[in-house]
């Protein structure tokens, strides 16, 4: 595995309470994670303590991180730009910021500041949120280093730029080498881009599936309730939709091709489950059917 930060046995608390609990997780190189997880998970705890932004409570955090900066860590912290920021103008800001970055890409800069239509003149205080964030995406972009975070970072986006950003993070010249961070409540939108999910549930690390195996283990299946029923209910099924004869199950197991041969046969469907759906339904409880 080419582990670029490992954590072990983490544990994040602000006095009694409890945010991240017994994390254990390795991060690999030129991999894009989609970090999921309800409001208060811990999402943005987790980012900042990769980010070096705060420390664990107990648990240990491993870096094996080639950078060329001289300045930084070579993680760049991606959300809302700091209020501190807000006296200077676009342009000074992006002056500061190639000072702490060696391999700082003016290029790239200039075109996406063109890209997302930022005013270069303007002070950041008096621009609309969405292009204060696209700013930061600007800047985690131009710096060019090898760990990137971000942390719903596209919220404000409108349309237009946050397709621009999802299509950043889709160039293979620019994530070339990196791994991507990447926490979002736009699950379905976002999905095409993940190589891996991470879901936190309970301030814990509920599920860590690689793209693939939650594409092989996710389904829609559909039909006959009394035809259906039978072939899945054995397997993992987080809902149920019925009306009157149909039914609609959403099942998180391993399909054999012998199953899918039988539903199909039975004049089923099976189609994939998309992945916010399984975000909803993995929060509610488990149907005993």
């Amino acid at each position: 595995m080419n582990s670029v930060i490992k954590l072990e046995n983490l544990n994040k608390s602000f006095g009694s309470l409890q945010v991240l609990k017994n994390i254990n997780i390795e991060f690999e190189k030129n991999k894009t994670y989609g970090l999921l997880g309800r409001n208060g998970a811990g999402k943005t705890t987790l980012l900042k303590l990769l980010a070096e932004h705060m420390n664990p409570t107990s648990g240990r955090i491993s870096r094996n991180i080639v950078s060329d900066d001289s300045i930084t860590t070579g993680v760049f912290y991606c959300s809302s730009i700091d209020s501190q920021m807000h006296m200077y103008k676009v342009d000074k800001l992006l002056k500061i910021s190639s000072t702490l970055h060696d391999k700082w890409n003016w290029e790239l800069c200039n075109n996406l500041i063109k890209l997302f239509n930022i005013p270069r003149d303007k002070f950041i205080k008096k621009l609309p949120s969405g292009l204060q964030n696209a700013l930061n995406i600007v800047i985690a972009f131009s710096c060019d280093c090898p760990v990137l975070l971000f942390d719903e970072v596209h919220v404000n986006l409108d349309a237009v730029n946050r397709h621009n950003f999802y299509e950043l993070l889709r160039n293979e010249y620019l994530i070339e080498n990196k791994t991507i961070i990447f926490s979002t409540h736009f699950i379905d939108e976002a999905s095409i881009l993940f190589d891996s999910i991470l879901l936190i549930k309970q301030h814990e690390i509920a599920h860590h599936i690689p793209m693939d195996d939650y594409q092989d283990n996710a389904f829609i299946v559909s039909g006959n309730s009394n035809s259906i029923h039978p072939v899945i209910r054995e397997k993992s099924i987080l809902n149920i939709k019925t009306l009157g004869s149909q039914g609609e199950y959403a099942v998180f197991d391993s399909m054999t091709h012998k199953d899918l041969e039988k539903i199909n046969t039975l004049g089923g469907k099976v189609s994939m489950l998309p992945l916010q759906d399984w975000f909803i339904y993995i929060h509610k409880h488990n149907i005993d059917i």
